[in-house]
Order: structure tokens, then C-alpha cells, then sequence
């Protein structure tokens, strides 16, 4: 089973990233329970949500990234499978607004039934020229 959980969840991942370097959204959601608990850690907006309201500011949050909020590079620098749940670790790097932007992400994925079910990410912005 850990394989199959891993497999998938590379895939939403991969689909994941090109959400935020081209906007394109709609393949990561296909993969995205209707209803799942989201922790989200930066404003606006950070907090957890639940069900449907989960899913809704999910997408609020992602689809704003993509076209002059997008990011360049995703390196992953890790992944750890721990049951049904994945861990990936990257380093990103882009234009938020103008505006550089370079930052480590923990992105958390519970993937149950082929998707998406819980939903956590971490953030640490670096220094605009590291």
C-alpha cells in the first residue's frame, strides 16, 4: 500500500507544482476530495477549515497563484511516507506581485481512495537574495 499512497502522491504533487508555475489548477482539484480539513499557514487567511469550507478556501488560496503570482522553480529537497500520509519538502522560488519571492515549503498531502483528503503546508520565506 505505501507504494501505491507514494505513486499517487507524487502525481498530485507533480500537478501541484505546475499549478503554482502555470496556473493550471483544474488537474490538481480532479485529485481533491470535495470535502477535507486545510491548514494554511500565511495570511491572508491562515487557519484550519473543515469539509466543504476546506475545500472552497483550498482553491481560493491555490488558483490565485499562476500567471504574475507564480512560481519559477520547485526543487523538492525531500519526501517522507508515513501511512496514508506523504510529506514533501521544497525549495520554491518566483515573482509574488512584482515582488521576489524564495521560500521552503513542507506541503503535507493525507491521500486516502486516490485523493487528496487532508491538506497542510508550512512555509519560511528566506531572504530576497539568497
Amino acid at each position: 500500500m505505501s507504494n501505491d499512497i507514494t505513486a499517487i502522491a507524487e502525481t498530485i504533487y507533480d500537478r501541484l507544482c505546475s499549478g503554482f508555475t502555470n496556473g493550471d489548477w483544474d488537474a490538481f482539484f480532479a485529485y481533491v476530495e470535495d470535502e477535507l480539513p486545510v491548514s494554511w499557514p500565511t495570511e491572508p487567511g491562515a487557519g484550519s477549515y473543515a469539509g466543504v469550507e476546506g475545500r472552497q478556501f483550498l482553491e481560493q488560496q491555490l488558483r490565485f497563484f499562476g500567471g504574475e503570482h507564480r512560481l519559477t522553480e520547485i526543487t523538492r529537497t525531500a519526501t517522507t511516507v508515513a501511512g496514508d500520509t506523504v510529506f514533501f519538502e521544497d525549495i520554491s522560488r518566483g515573482e509574488i506581485g512584482g515582488a521576489p519571492y524564495h521560500a521552503r515549503h513542507c506541503v503535507i498531502l493525507t491521500i486516502r481512495d486516490g485523493k487528496v483528503a487532508g491538506f497542510r503546508e508550512y512555509v519560511a520565506q528566506q531572504p530576497a537574495g539568497s
